[in-house]
């Protein structure tokens, strides 16, 4: 079985931390896989190398606009001599386009959706458009990452499309050396005798950063060895940057930008937080779980799935005073951190493992195959 990929870049991001672990899980199964990005920066991008270093063949055939014929010719003659079987897109422009390669050449596409919508600063109505056609009439069936995602996608598609939920996964992460944990913990806050908070995620009004930065500033009248940690890099670095200076928190506030590693960041915090205002299946918060972290997040996207009473704390989000009560009501309560972390690890490798979810994949690849192939 041959598997092309194609996805609309390979920067830092959930869609393209999925493609690098969907590939690798292939490979471990003895299915061919290849991928190919749509963004001409990704000759040197994090998860283009991430997949060269597994011998994926990753591909970058970028385009000027949608529709631009060279980028559609490269696209339809790679897959035509890779000798595919089954076309895999990912985000919009790799929805489309795909679907249009998988019509002219007869391989079944698959299209996932990792998003609850369409941020209003990339909205754009014809783009949408199109790709929900794509996705009603060019597709042969639509993955959804997580229930919340297939829940609000539905009302775009229709009753007719059915849209095939395969929740995300993750490994858990090894354990980290207790002299290495210090050294990590020492380069972010000077010191090992601190309170460790981590968030990951793009910089971008959505992920709730302002909330946290507010919560963070009423935290630290009790206890100023508290520090937030924040990974990722967007456009809202520069509003965050001026937010933190105003509030007087630049020794509590440390900007680590995109990280290559984020595992061994999570097994060095104590505590992980998400104020997010939207989310699917938070790839992040799954990454949160495999570090035996202890999590509060909001109750959003698939989050009231993903953990119980006893693994996580679940808020409402826009809501930084009960942001704040609720990691001060933590924190103050050692034992009540370790056990959720505990459930929590517990959780993500009895319900989000790797190995059902990867077969998930080629068991669909097979049947869509066969289904073609009559």
């Amino acid at each position: 079985m041959r598997v092309v990929q194609i996805i609309d870049n390979l920067r830092f991001g959930g869609a393209q931390k999925m493609v690098s672990m969907l590939s690798k899980e292939l490979l471990q199964r003895k299915v061919e896989v290849a991928v190919v990005s749509l963004d001409i920066e990704d000759e040197d991008a994090y998860y283009a190398g991430v997949l060269r270093d597994m011998n994926v063949e990753v591909k970058s055939i970028p385009g000027g606009r949608l529709l631009d014929i060279n980028r559609i010719q490269g696209l339809l003659k790679f897959v035509r001599t890779g000798r595919f079987d089954v076309i895999q897109t990912h985000l919009s422009t790799s929805n489309m386009l795909g679907a249009f390669v998988g019509k002219i050449t007869g391989l079944p596409v698959i299209a996932t959706l990792h998003s609850t919508g369409v941020h209003r600063r990339y909205y754009n109505p014809l783009r949408l458009r199109l790709e929900t056609l794509a996705l009603k009439d060019r597709v042969c069936q639509v993955v959804a990452v997580g229930y919340a995602v297939a829940d609000l996608q539905k009302h775009r598609l229709g009753k007719q499309k059915n849209i095939m939920v395969i929740p995300n996964a993750m490994t858990a992460f090894p354990d980290l050396p207790h002299l290495d944990r210090e050294k990590i913990r020492m380069s972010i806050a000077g010191r090992d005798a601190c309170t460790l908070i981590i968030t990951v995620g793009r910089l971008s009004p959505d992920k709730g950063y302002v909330d946290m930065v507010t919560a963070l500033s009423t935290i630290i009248r009790d206890d100023p060895s508290v520090f937030l940690v924040i990974v990722g890099d967007g456009p809202l670095s520069d509003a965050l940057h001026d937010q933190v200076r105003v509030l007087g928190l630049e020794q509590n506030v440390v900007f680590l930008g995109s990280r290559d590693d984020v595992p061994l960041l999570l097994k060095s915090s104590d505590m992980y937080v998400s104020a997010s205002y939207r989310e699917g299946m938070s790839m992040s918060l799954l990454e949160a779980m495999a570090a035996g972290l202890p999590v509060i997040a909001t109750n959003v996207g698939d989050a009231s799935r993903m953990f119980t009473e006893d693994s996580g704390v679940l808020i409402e989000p826009g809501a930084p005073d009960l942001l704040s009560n609720s990691i001060k009501s933590l924190l103050s309560d050692p034992a009540k951190m370790q056990s959720m972390a505990r459930a929590a690890y517990e959780r993500l490798t009895t319900k989000f493992g790797l190995d059902a979810w990867a077969n998930s994949y080629i068991d669909l690849y097979a049947q869509k195959i066969r289904k073609v192939n009559g």
